[in-house]
C-alpha cells in the first residue's frame, strides 16, 4: 500500500513466475543481488516510520534461483515424460507440503523462522526420498534418489550436479517452462576431461559432437525443459551456422522445432573486450513451419542499440533451412543468392575434387601485365593459346569479380596423367 504499483508487480512476478539456474553459485548470488536492487529502487522511504523507515524486508530467493548443472537431467529410466515420476498419492502429498514450506519461506523475515522452515524442508525431502526408494529398488535408481534427497537449496556454496525443474521448483513445472532465455557458455567440448564428456554422452544428446561447443547442447536441453509451444531465446556464438560440428544442431533446429527467428551479428562484438561473434535465435517447441525470419546485421551499431526494431526492418523469410550451413544475409543479397541458386549448380554438387590451387613455382615468371601480353601476341599470335586472365582471391567479392587486368602464362605441362596434353614451351612458343 505504501509503494508504487511496479513494486507489487515485481514482487508477484518474482514469487510466481521467475526461476533461474546457473552452474556457478556466485552467479546465483549476483542474480539475487540484482533482484534485491530492483525491488529496493521501487520502494518509498518514510522516515516517520520507526520500522526500517517503511522499507519492507527483501524476499528470500533461495528456492527461486538454484546452482545446478542444467545439461545433466535425471536418468531417463526413472522419469516419466521427461520428469521424475512423482505420481503416487503419498509422494504428491509430501510434494505439496514441501511447496507450501517454500512458499512461506519466500516472505519470512526472522532468522529463527528461516531455520525452522529449512529444517522442515530437510525432513520432507528425506521422507520423499524414502517414498521414491520404495518405488525404485535398482542400484542406479537408488543413486538418483539419494542425489535428490541430499540436494539442499539453502546451501549458498554448493552446486548440484543435475537439474530437474519439477524437483527443484515445484509441481507447477511438471510440463516445463513457458519461456527460457539465456547466454550459454562458449567452451569447446574437447577441452573438458573424459569423465565429463561421458556424462554428456550418457544424456544422448542429438546435437552432441566431439568438436562442438557446449552451447550446442544447451539449445537441445533448453528444448527438453520447455512445455509444448513454449519459447526459447538464446544469444550464443554464431559459428554453429557454418561449422561442420553444427550440422546436427542445424538439423535439430530446422526439423524438430519451429525456429522463428535468427539475428546474426556477424563480426560485431556484443560483449566488449570478449572476442565473440554472436547470434540471437528464438524457437518454439512445436512442429516446424519451415519459415524462419533471418537477419544479418550490416549496421552492427544500430542492431545492438535496438535489436527488435532492426530485425523487423531488415529480416527476410527463409523456408529451406536444413542441416546444410545457414546463410544469413541482407535482403538485397538474399534475392541475388536465390537467383543464382535457381540457375547454377552448387560447388558441392560438382563431380570434381579440388586438392590444391595453382602452383607456378615462381609467380613473377608466369604473371604478366596487359602490355607484356600484347607484346608476346604481336610477336607470335599463337601465344594467345596459353595466356589466360588471372583472377586471384583478392579480386573476388561476395557476388562479383574485380579483375585488375593481370594475365598468366598457363603452360599446363605438369603430368602425363593430365587430360590436357603436355606443352613444350621452348619449341611451340619460343617467344614466351
Amino acid at each position: 500500500a505504501d509503494n508504487a504499483d511496479d513494486y507489487g508487480r515485481k514482487l508477484y512476478l518474482i514469487e510466481n513466475c521467475l526461476y533461474g539456474v546457473d552452474i556457478q553459485p556466485i552467479a546465483i548470488q549476483i542474480t539475487k543481488l540484482r533482484f534485491f536492487i530492483s525491488l529496493v529502487c521501487d520502494q518509498k522511504t518514510n522516515r516517520n516510520k520507526k520500522d526500517n523507515h517503511g522499507i519492507r524486508p527483501l524476499p528470500n530467493l533461495e528456492t527461486k534461483f538454484v546452482a545446478a548443472d542444467t545439461l545433466i537431467g535425471i536418468p531417463k529410466k526413472v522419469v516419466k515424460e521427461g520428469h521424475f515420476d512423482l505420481t503416487t498419492d503419498a509422494i504428491q502429498h509430501l510434494q505439496s507440503r514441501l511447496q507450501n514450506i517454500r512458499h512461506q519461506y519466500f516472505t519470512v523475515q526472522f532468522r529463527r523462522d528461516k531455520l525452522k522452515l529449512q529444517k522442515e524442508d530437510k525432513v520432507l525431502r528425506g521422507e520423499l526420498a524414502h517414498e521414491l526408494a520404495r518405488s525404485y529398488a535398482e542400484k542406479s535408481d537408488a543413486d538418483t534418489v539419494e542425489k535428490l534427497a541430499f540436494w539442499n537449496p539453502y546451501d549458498p556454496q554448493s552446486s548440484a550436479d543435475f537439474f530437474d525443474p519439477h524437483w527443484m521448483f515445484g509441481c507447477s513445472l511438471t510440463e516445463g517452462f513457458d519461456i527460457i532465455i539465456g547466454n550459454p557458455p562458449y567452451v569447446q567440448i574437447q577441452k573438458f576431461p573424459a569423465a565429463q564428456k561421458l556424462k554428456w554422452e550418457a544424456q544422448r544428446f542429438k546435437t552432441y559432437a566431439a568438436t562442438a561447443d557446449i552451447y550446442c547442447l544447451s539449445y537441445e536441453r533448453g528444448a527438453q525443459l520447455l512445455r509444448s509451444r513454449g519459447q526459447l531465446c538464446y544469444i550464443t556464438s554464431n559459428k554453429w551456422m557454418r561449422a561442420g560440428y553444427g550440422e546436427d544442431l542445424r538439423a535439430y533446429l530446422s526439423g524438430e522445432l519451429d525456429t522463428h527467428a535468427v539475428l546474426d551479428f556477424g563480426m560485431a562484438q556484443n560483449f566488449g573486450a570478449a572476442t565473440t561473434y554472436t547470434c540471437i535465435l528464438r524457437f518454439s517447441k512445436q512442429p516446424s513451419a519451415h519459415e524462419t525470419q533471418s537477419c544479418y546485421a550490416i549496421d552492427d551499431r544500430a542492431a545492438m542499440s535496438d535489436p527488435a526494431a532492426y530485425f523487423d526492418q531488415n529480416s527476410v523469410v527463409q523456408s529451406h533451412l536444413n542441416s546444410d550451413p545457414w546463410v544469413v544475409i541482407p535482403k538485397d543479397r538474399q534475392r541475388i543468392k536465390e537467383q543464382v541458386e535457381a540457375q547454377g549448380v552448387p560447388l558441392g554438387e560438382w563431380e570434381v575434387q579440388i586438392n590444391y590451387g595453382l602452383k607456378t613455382g615462381f609467380n613473377e615468371a608466369f604473371y604478366i601485365t596487359q602490355e607484356q601480353r600484347n607484346s608476346f601476341i604481336a610477336a607470335d599470335p599463337n601465344c594467345a593459346n596459353i595466356i589466360v586472365p588471372l583472377l586471384r582471391g583478392r579480386d573476388l567479392s561476395r557476388y562479383a569479380t574485380g579483375w585488375d587486368g593481370t594475365w598468366m602464362i598457363n603452360t599446363h605441362n605438369g603430368t602425363t596423367r593430365s587430360s590436357i596434353p603436355p606443352i613444350n614451351v621452348q619449341k611451340q612458343y619460343p617467344v614466351i
